[in-house]
């Protein structure tokens, strides 16, 4: 089997059991069968179970469909900031599974912590005080609103 992703999406290639047909011993089953008058002869044939399961795949596989189904979502107060499947899927690594091992989704840390970094620089405010001023008339001027931060 194969699971790999790239910016157009997913390829996915299911566990397949290998065969070979025994060449040597299928003619000499077709000798017999000719010499005694058969009228069916069973192929030779060797099975190679593959070296992983689908079953080993399934869970990365599900995962990678569920990114690439629609944009993730950053949400924070009233800004969100998507980040769609091809964008996701350049910062993800597949590691096939080995042994009785499933395989596993890995994503790059160092494009998390930048795109977490761009997000702040957005989102990160100081809040401020509202301007304001006693006017003619001892009257209160307001010249600003307050700004949550």
């Amino acid at each position: 089997g194969q699971l790999a992703v790239d910016s157009t999406g997913i390829t996915w290639v299911a566990p397949v059991t290998g065969r070979a047909l025994d060449t040597q011993n299928t003619q000499a089953e077709i000798m017999s069968a000719l010499a005694n008058g058969q009228t069916e002869v069973a192929l030779v044939i060797h099975e190679d179970a593959p070296p992983v399961s689908l079953a080993q795949y399934i869970d990365a596989r599900d995962r990678l469909h569920r990114v690439w189904d629609a944009p993730i979502e950053l949400v924070a107060v009233d800004q969100t900031w998507p980040l769609t499947p091809d964008q996701v899927s350049k910062h993800i690594t597949i590691v096939q599974p080995v042994g009785g091992n499933p395989a596993q989704l890995k994503i790059d840390k160092k494009w998390v912590d930048a795109v977490v970094q761009e997000i702040s620089i957005g989102v990160d405010a100081t809040p401020q005080s509202a301007r304001a001023w006693w006017g003619d008339g001892g009257r209160l001027v307001k010249t600003r609103d307050a700004k949550a931060g």
